[in-house]
């Protein structure tokens, strides 16, 4: 399936988060919580929307790959 709706993304087994053409996590909806979020996500009392998560690991990609031109 392919969605742009990232509840629907959700209700899968396996969830592939794309950006600019690229894959960036292939994991299962908790796994991904897990990489956008880490640690943190043990410390929150309401675990974070599907969209959050998205938004995270999009960012976070961003940040490192301008940290990679910058070097």
């Amino acid at each position: 399936m392919s969605t742009q709706y990232v509840g629907e993304a959700a209700l899968c087994d396996l969830v592939a988060v794309m950006a600019e053409g690229r894959v960036l996590v292939v994991d299962t909806p908790e796994g991904l919580r897990r990489h956008a979020f880490g640690d943190e996500l043990d410390r929150m009392q309401e675990p974070p929307s599907y969209d959050d998560v998205f938004v995270r690991l999009i960012e976070a990609d961003r940040a490192r790959a301008a940290t990679a031109e910058a070097a």
